[in-house]
């Protein structure tokens, strides 16, 4: 899936990346592909949906993707759960 990491919380580490079609998925850090901890708010990325720890579902094996249209994101995320 294509999508944009909107929210990210370096110290906690958990993050919500929205898909092209508007689905919101959390992730953490140990998700990255690249084995960084880090990531930007803003990054454009390509994942997978995987089951998370607790029985939902969230985004899994993430990598930036330079091919995704940042144009076609929504202007306006509406009420994205807070980590901090």
């Amino acid at each position: 899936m294509n999508g944009k990491v909107i929210e990210f919380d370096a110290h906690s580490g958990l993050g919500v990346i929205e898909s092209v079609d508007g689905a919101r998925n959390a992730f953490h850090c140990t998700q990255l592909a690249d084995g960084n901890r880090d990531i930007k708010v803003g990054t454009a990325v390509r994942y997978e949906i995987v089951p998370g720890g607790l029985g939902v579902w969230e985004a899994g094996t993430i990598e930036p993707a330079t091919s995704v249209n940042a144009s076609s994101f929504h202007s306006g995320f509406g009420r994205v759960r807070s980590f901090r």
